[in-house]
């Protein structure tokens, strides 16, 4: 797709397919056929989930994602398949464990706006894989990054918020009636 290509090249644009391939492909695959969902499954969901974002995110290893067809596929399939676990566990929670879901999802809320301004405000180049790509857009390497960072930070941020928003009120609502 015209979006794979612009990721081969900017890191911004790595981000739009990583957010769209971590958030919105798996959470609609899980609405459409969720996962079997155990109350006791939401946190190492969670966990396994922020685990391979933050290492996605580490320049050795995005490094070799980038780099490496089969590195590619592989690191894909990992983030969707798990993606698709943590969604199914948020999204689907039984009535019980909606409010652990909802402050599970409130973490993952906090921690990828971290890592976002992480990348925001590094003060160096951290995937130097991509930098000959930036100037051919109009942008510095660094700057790309930075915007980067910013698109996890702030569409990954909502989100993740209004998912916790909504999972929270769902929970709400079955308690108060």
């Amino acid at each position: 797709s015209p979006l794979c290509r612009m990721a081969a090249t900017l890191v911004s644009a790595h981000m739009v397919q990583h957010l769209l391939l971590v958030i919105v492909a798996p959470a609609l695959l899980a609405l459409a056929r969720p996962a079997p969902v155990a109350r006791e499954a939401i946190g190492a969901a969670a966990i396994a989930y922020g685990l391979a974002i933050w290492v996605w995110h580490a320049p050795p290893v995005y490094t070799a994602v980038v780099s490496r067809e089969a590195a590619h596929l592989a690191g894909y399939s990992l983030l969707i398949a798990i993606g698709y676990a943590f969604w199914s566990q948020m999204l689907c929670a039984q009535r019980a464990a909606r409010g652990k879901a909802a402050l599970a999802m409130l973490a993952t809320a906090l921690h990828t706006t971290l890592l976002g301004a992480l990348l925001a405000f590094a003060p160096r180049l951290l995937y130097p894989v991509l930098a000959a790509g930036a100037p051919l857009w109009g942008l510095e390497p660094l700057q790309d990054q930075q915007l980067a960072g910013l698109l996890m930070w702030t569409v990954g941020g909502v989100a993740y918020m209004g998912a916790a928003l909504a999972i929270g009120m769902r929970a709400l609502e079955l308690r108060a009636a």
